[in-house]
């Protein structure tokens, strides 16, 4: 493309400059632009084929669902987020996430089953569970089963007071 090319302006009848028009042939430079913005384009498209998302899918639960964020909080779900790489997409990342929303459970209940092929490794996560509470353990194994550990200070209270409200990601 030239440099420091000199614009002229042009002139009407009284005087006054104006803009002349302009073939897009006669614009230097103006393919590489095109190119470039094809190039552009084409990735663009290329990168919103390669992600996969599923979208936010409920989960049914054991205990009762929490209540305390009903009207403006999440419902238990799972989430599967896949962004293929590679030449031929053959490569792939997998981000998975899962939120739990429920209450009145005891020590070591299976509060969900999640479906197959959801999970390829056993995940731990902790969550807090309300005040003067030790974290609860939230463990999903591969096989989708859905436990929770309570911390032996508090296992003797009420399965009431036991409660989780929590997202968790990770990526595989």
């Amino acid at each position: 493309m030239s440099r420091d090319v000199e614009i002229k302006m042009a002139r009407d009848q009284s005087g006054e400059q104006f803009y002349t028009r302009a073939h897009v042939d006669g614009l230097d430079g103006f393919e590489e632009y095109y190119q470039w913005q094809l190039d552009l384009q084409n990735s663009i498209y290329d990168l919103a084929t390669s992600i996969r998302d599923s979208g936010w899918i409920e989960y049914q639960v054991g205990p009762p669902k929490n209540g305390l964020y009903a009207t403006d909080g999440f419902s238990c779900g799972i989430r599967e987020i896949v962004h293929q790489y590679g030449e031929r997409g053959e490569k792939r990342i997998t981000r998975k996430m899962i939120r739990v929303n429920i209450r009145n459970f005891t020590n070591g209940e299976q509060i969900a089953q999640l479906p197959n092929g959801f999970m390829k490794y056993t995940q731990v996560f902790y969550s807090r569970s309300g005040s003067g509470k030790q974290p609860i353990m939230v463990e999903i194994r591969g096989n989708g089963a859905l436990n929770v550990y309570i911390d032996s200070s508090n296992q003797s209270g009420s399965s009431n007071s036991n409660w989780i409200y929590a997202q968790f990601e990770w990526t595989e």
